[in-house]
């Protein structure tokens, strides 16, 4: 099975082509996402939690998970893990559907 990848530079350029924009200008849309859904997803804690809708199909949501005791398989002693924010992304179905239709 051959794969197929896009970096941001070649997905701009796709993005501008479609929307008539520049490639800078689209450049800069993205870096601003970057920054902005960055920084929303850091105010996730312990009585909220945080979900962006990125694009019509894809979900992110950031939530506080509590310090937690777990268990070093090498030597099985107890090892705490300190409370932290954890990233989850969904993908919706008309994401889904649009990666199964025939061309």
């Amino acid at each position: 099975m051959e794969k197929t990848t896009i970096n941001v530079a070649e997905l701009a350029k796709e993005v501008a082509t479609e929307s008539g924009m520049t490639q800078k200008t689209v450049k800069e849309v993205f870096a601003a996402l970057d920054t902005v859904v960055k920084a929303n997803l850091a105010q996730a804690n312990e009585e909220n939690a945080v979900e962006i809708k990125v694009l019509p199909g894809l979900v992110v949501k950031s939530f506080h998970v509590d310090e937690t005791t777990a268990r070093n398989p090498m030597t099985g002693e107890p090892v705490t893990v300190p409370a932290k924010n954890r990233v989850t992304a969904k993908v919706m179905p008309s994401l889904k559907t649009a990666a199964n239709e025939e061309d």
